[in-house]
């Protein structure tokens, strides 16, 4: 079973597109959808729910996806999409009463769903106003799992929760993901979930498309510094401008190739910890304040009086440190990012 969104553009009246020209195709099993918010996350799950009018094609195993009630199409919306009035019982059981479904059918076809999501019959006729955000979630999920999809989509559901609470309901949904039958788009603005899911992950930013692979893929080979900042630890991510062949920013100044169209704009810039080079010095202007430990990596921070960065290495803390930055820059093209190489290049 395949998903494919070929060269997918939405642009609302009198609005700059929210959508550039998205391609994308997602096999059998889970595919993340990756951005903060603003980046298009919802909007091309709309689209692929048949919500939002838009060019382009998306098609499953090479139709159209049918949609409506009984179509190949799920949702889970960002807001719950639950009626607060009614009860939980009347929330959970709505997909059932949409299909007409023979009531003495209900209880065979609801309590399976109940135990896998943690929810006892005993709350179901509670106002849903009345429940907490986690048993709002775990409803909607259970009444996702009550229907079965050839696509189910999932709108960043558990936005809403408490970061403890949030990881033990991410796990319990995990679990779930990883042995459904049919194609799966999971949005999030959570990184976390997104190197707990390691499946192939689209990243969005701007209604760009940036990257679309597996993260460890993504974090491994030259990645742009919108997708390394967000899957490599402590990735520096700086604004600068160009000037005659240097790129000035607050921490540093340093020359790079660049297009000659790029002259005096203003560029999105960042460092790896690895592409930082620290000399011991008596008045460097950079102490070592911390030290930190990630992947089975040691890292030390260092700070002057504007800001922090973070450098691959054990260093003493107390030490004072000149900092010269060496590696790669990168550059943001509202078309994509493109590497504008190695200081001195």
């Amino acid at each position: 079973m395949e998903l494919k969104i070929e060269h997918l553009h939405l642009q609302f009246f009198g609005h700059e597109e929210t959508l550039h020209d998205v391609s994308l195709r997602c096999k059998e099993g889970v595919s993340v959808i990756y951005g903060e918010t603003g980046s298009g996350k919802t909007a091309l799950l709309k689209c692929v729910a048949g919500i939002n009018d838009y060019a382009g094609d998306i098609t499953l195993d090479g139709a159209p996806l049918a949609l409506g009630k009984e179509g190949d199409v799920g949702m889970v919306f960002d807001d719950l999409a639950l009626f607060k009035r009614r009860s939980l019982y009347y929330n959970l059981t709505y997909p059932l009463r949409l299909r007409k479904l023979d009531k003495r059918q209900w209880q065979q076809t609801i309590s399976p769903v109940l135990g896998r999501w943690g929810l006892g019959k005993t709350i179901l006729d509670n106002p849903t106003y009345r429940a907490s955000r986690e048993v709002q979630v775990r409803l909607t999920l259970a009444r996702a799992n009550l229907t079965k999809r050839k696509v189910l989509l999932l709108d960043n559901p558990l936005g809403g929760l408490s970061p403890d609470i949030r990881q033990a309901v991410f796990w319990e949904l995990s679990q779930y993901l990883r042995h459904y039958e049919g194609v799966v788009l999971y949005a999030t603005d959570d990184i976390d979930e997104v190197r707990s899911l390691q499946a192939p992950t689209a990243v969005l930013s701007g209604g760009y498309l940036l990257a679309y692979d597996a993260p460890q893929k993504l974090a491994a080979v030259k990645p742009s510094v919108y997708v390394a900042s967000r899957l490599i630890p402590f990735w520096r991510v700086e604004s600068g401008v160009s000037e005659g062949g240097v790129v000035h920013t607050d921490i540093g100044d340093w020359r790079a190739a660049y297009p000659a169209s790029y002259e005096n704009k203003r560029l999105l810039v960042g460092f790896a910890p690895a592409d930082w080079l620290a000399r011991e010095t008596a008045d460097g202007g950079w102490v070592i304040v911390n030290t930190l430990y990630a992947d089975g990596k040691t890292y030390a921070v260092a700070a002057n009086a504007a800001t922090e960065v973070v450098l691959e290495g054990a260093y003493p803390i107390g030490t004072t440190v000149d900092l010269t930055p060496y590696g790669m820059a990168v550059a943001f093209d509202p078309a994509g990012e493109w590497r504008i190489g190695k200081e001195g290049e």
